[in-house]
């Protein structure tokens, strides 16, 4: 899987940068997946700790880590499905731009060349 930044690059053409930003956002729904995942498993896991029979304070104070955790985990994955939906938003809005921009240069350039037509041959 290509990194985030490597699928931006100064060389692009029309059309091709909404497929990027929508590639990204693809790959920071999969980073969502994934951190979800972890937890998910993180948790399985400090659950069997917690019912194997340890006591203490020490079993306690891993308890509420292992809470905190588990609550910055939940919102890491969740700031990275907003992050995900906004990108896949922002591109429709990008391509809708980009073909704005691409016809308005392509009536520039029907206008420039009817004005040229409409003069005639230029001289030698």
């Amino acid at each position: 899987m290509a990194e985030i930044k490597d699928i931006f690059d100064e060389n692009s053409t029309h059309g091709r940068d909404a497929d990027k930003i929508r590639e990204a956002s693809l790959q920071v729904a999969d980073t969502a997946q994934f951190v979800d995942g972890l937890r998910r498993r993180v948790n399985d896991d400090t659950a069997l700790l917690m019912t194997s029979g340890w006591l203490g304070p020490a079993a306690g104070k891993f308890k509420l880590a292992m809470e905190a955790w588990d609550t910055q985990a939940l919102r890491i994955r969740q700031d990275l499905e907003t992050i995900a939906e906004n990108m896949g938003m922002n591109s429709v809005t990008y391509s809708q731009a980009d073909d704005d921009v691409q016809q308005g240069m392509n009536r520039v350039d029907s206008l420039i060349n009817a004005a040229i037509e409409s003069k005639g041959p230029m001289p030698a």
